[in-house]
């Protein structure tokens, strides 16, 4: 029986392209865990690689609701995506590497991998961590992908018209089905936990309902009105459904 083809991703792919982790169908992606604790430390960057580093943490996050991503889970495409806790001592290498470069310890477990496993490639950006990777004979392959569109990023709320006849019927539940507003199957598949939806009506633009989407009930709750806490009173639907979510942990 053939093995399946293993993919280690190297973390210049993932700060490139967060959505890498899905770009490979019928493969296994498997992150060392030493990337997660690196992306702890970039998220506080304020520039690109933080705001990737905070799509991927957000995703891996998803992810974990679909089964333990020690043991592995199975991906839409056909893949299967895992986590590996363990690594090797520098002294099990053919040769010593440096193991306190974050690059150098993927290739370690990259490596560790492989000797199980001959069907692997370690995929990265870093010239030179293919380079490397060459002298353990770690198979590699170079990563071309591109950095995230920011039309593509979630932004906590979707935004959806309703009939002002059926926009007044849903403000007086408490809560909404994503059946009673979306037909579309995919878009009903796609909600994150707390995540925003906005209802309105061209013909009534004063009359909106905001919600949070509460992933226990697989419904949207309805956010009050009035709201408002300590004499702070929010202006937009971003500064009301923030509150709701503060108010509501």
């Amino acid at each position: 029986m053939n093995q399946v083809s293993v993919y280690v991703l190297d973390i210049s792919v993932l700060l490139c392209t967060p959505g890498a982790l899905f770009e490979f169908p019928d493969k296994e992606i498997v992150i060392p865990v030493t990337i997660l604790e690196e992306l702890d430390s970039l998220k506080l960057d304020l520039g690109e690689k933080g705001r990737s580093a905070q799509i991927v943490s957000q995703m891996l996050d998803e992810c974990r609701q679909y089964g333990s991503l020690v043991e592995g889970i199975s991906l839409p495409n056909g893949g299967k995506l895992r986590i590996e806790l363990t690594e090797p001592e520098s002294g099990l290498l053919p040769y010593s590497l440096n193991l306190k470069g974050i690059s150098n310890r993927v290739l370690a477990v990259a490596w560790m991998l492989s000797q199980k496993n001959k069907d692997l490639i370690l995929v990265s950006q870093d010239e030179n961590l293919r380079t490397k990777a060459n002298t353990l004979n770690v198979p590699t392959l170079s990563y071309n992908g591109q950095r995230p569109n920011d039309s593509n990023l979630y932004a906590g709320i979707r935004q959806s018209e309703v009939s002002k006849q059926k926009l007044r019927s849903l403000g007086k539940q408490s809560y909404i089905s994503p059946e009673e507003v979306f037909s579309d199957q995919n878009e009903i598949c796609e909600f994150y936990p707390n995540e925003g939806l906005l209802l309105s009506c061209t013909d009534v633009p004063d009359e909106q309902i905001l919600a949070t989407y509460q992933q226990g009930k697989k419904k949207f709750e309805l956010v009050p009105k009035e709201q408002g806490v300590w004499g702070i009173r929010p202006l937009n639907p971003e500064q009301r459904l923030a509150l709701a979510l503060l108010m509501n942990p």
